[in-house]
């Protein structure tokens, strides 16, 4: 069953674009029938990583914040500026992917719509792979921050 829940003012082509995704982004074959999955989408400082959280915790699931996931991957690239420094070596720790994200995000710039639903896509139909396996085993998924507009619900579509 899908519900999905809205401020009284938000546009209707929003609603539509988040319905979908939540219906046809989430529906796959591999997906058993019981598979709990939630989308949380909201202002910054709402609270989606708090409930996604919560819902964690009681439930089999797994919580994916694109936030959080963007800026463990700056801490890395940082992390591993560092290293190189130290050992007199040249940038060769992140992939470029990695360190587009990492350059895009230390000049104070956003992170493009294509790359953040890549990266959505890659945990989709990677979880073995993404993060170590870290979303593999789970009775469900819960998207933190995504889609975050109109433009990335219409590509997650």
């Amino acid at each position: 069953m899908l519900r999905v829940s809205v401020r009284k003012n938000a546009r209707p082509s929003a609603v539509a674009a988040i319905s979908r995704v939540q219906s046809r982004f989430f529906a796959s074959a591999a997906a058993p029938a019981n598979q709990f999955n939630m989308l949380l989408f909201g202002a910054p400082g709402v609270g989606k990583g708090t409930y996604g959280k919560m819902v964690q915790k009681d439930f089999d699931v797994k919580a994916f914040s694109t936030g959080d996931y963007l800026r463990e991957i700056v801490k890395r690239s940082k992390k591993q500026q560092e290293l190189d420094q130290i050992n007199g070596q040249a940038n060769e720790g992140l992939d470029a992917f990695s360190q587009k994200i990492s350059d895009t995000l230390s000049a104070g710039k956003l992170i493009d719509d294509e790359i953040v639903v890549e990266i959505v896509r890659n945990l989709k139909e990677n979880p073995s792979t993404f993060l170590d396996g870290a979303y593999a085993k789970t009775a469900g998924l819960i998207l933190d921050g995504v889609p975050r507009t109109v433009r990335q619900a219409e590509m997650l579509d």
